[in-house]
């Protein structure tokens, strides 16, 4: 779904904690969105995943997984 957004000129960038892409699966994902054009960044510590859309928009996810490193 991303994918299609991105393709079509949606700007999306993406600050997960390191903790969380250290999961196979979630790196995975984090790489189908680089290779379509997200911008992803990996922080040491966050309060949660962080996603803004073309500047307008941020949504953030708070999960175990995205926090503290």
């Amino acid at each position: 779904m991303a994918g299609r957004r991105l393709r079509r000129g949606l700007t999306i960038r993406l600050l997960v904690g390191k903790k969380a892409a250290r999961d196979s699966r979630a790196y995975a994902r984090l790489q189908g969105l680089c290779r379509d054009g997200a911008q992803v960044r990996l922080a040491d510590r966050t309060p949660g995943n962080l996603l803004i859309c073309d500047r307008r928009q941020a949504t953030v996810f708070h999960s175990d997984a995205g926090t503290n490193g």
